[in-house]
């Protein structure tokens, strides 16, 4: 009788970790343009922005925190340009901080793009909640990504 229960519930975790495993391998199909609203927050930073992903990059619109509201920025494979009041600058985008939360959301972003909604990104762990094929939520280390007004262009 023993060996009957252990053999039942072996069966049921077996079945159970592989039920959770087919869930992230739904396959997603993101627009090759379309803007989505990010609120994004982690210990030591909280903000929004406006994402608009482009046939060649993004295009970015920080709307708070206060002291970052109206910088924009151009973000391509090569290279990113940033404007803020009177100032401009351009870097590669090798240059760029690895751990942005702006830039960790783009990242986030294109690996939804490709189809993979959770994994590793700058030694970070994500997870990306989709809904009707939508970025809904990111869970990127300690930092959260609430997504909204999503529209295709």
């Amino acid at each position: 009788m023993k060996r009957f229960i252990l053999m039942c519930m072996c069966i049921c975790a077996i079945s159970t970790a592989s039920a959770c495993g087919n869930s992230k391998s739904a396959e997603i199909s993101l627009p090759k343009s379309y803007t989505v609203t990010a609120d994004i927050s982690s210990d030591d930073f909280a903000g929004k922005a406006q994402f608009e992903r482009l046939e060649g990059g993004w295009q970015i619109s920080v709307s708070e925190p206060k002291t970052l509201a109206g910088m924009e920025i151009s973000l391509t494979d090569a290279d990113c340009k940033i404007s803020f009041e009177e100032m401009e600058q351009t870097f590669s985008r090798e240059e760029l901080p690895a751990n942005s939360p702006i830039f960790l959301t783009v990242r986030v972003l294109e690996k939804c793009a490709a189809g993979k909604v959770s994994g590793k990104i700058s030694s970070e762990d994500y997870d990306v909640e989709m809904k009707n094929d939508k970025p809904k939520s990111a869970e990127i280390g300690e930092m959260s990504v609430k997504f909204s007004k999503f529209a295709k262009k």
